[in-house]
């Protein structure tokens, strides 16, 4: 890490002794090593956190991909929709006349719509004038006799 070699650390030793003392010394080769430990843990901290902000990069990335590529697909399914619902249109629209062309579905549409206002009306008037009679409930049977005295 510093690059010391045999000589550079004795020379720190030597000068660690006289101006540290011999009594003092294992304290502060202690508290030296405490701190060497806890500067290892921070950096391997942080390269962790950067590895884990690269991971987190790459999910981005792929989740804007992920939404393109939605967006995509919504396009491409308005478009068919509105495809589908113009055809829809366009042949609804033939076959109840609107489009004021002749064809044969066309003169064939017109008596079948007359019929069936027909029996529209005949069910409306044949329909029950009191529909609240249905909501009382049944009719009150009466205890018939059978002409037997009991």
């Amino acid at each position: 890490m510093f690059n010391i070699g045999f000589p550079e650390f004795m020379m720190l030793a030597i000068i660690a002794i006289i101006f540290i003392g011999p009594e003092r010394l294992p304290g502060v080769a202690r508290w030296l090593g405490k701190q060497a430990a806890r500067i290892r843990r921070a950096w391997r901290d942080m390269q962790s956190d950067m590895s884990t902000d690269e991971d987190f990069r790459a999910i981005q990335e792929a989740g804007g991909e992920l939404r393109r590529e939605l967006n995509s697909v919504k396009k491409e399914w308005s478009s068919a929709k509105k495809t589908v619902e113009q055809t829809a249109t366009e042949a609804s629209g033939s076959f109840m006349g609107d489009d004021g062309g002749s064809s044969e579905l066309d003169t064939t549409a017109a008596p079948f719509d007359d019929e069936l206002e027909i029996l529209r009306q005949s069910r409306l008037a044949n329909a029950d004038p009191q529909p609240d009679a249905l909501l009382e409930g049944p009719p009150e049977l009466e205890d018939k006799d059978s002409g037997v005295d009991g």
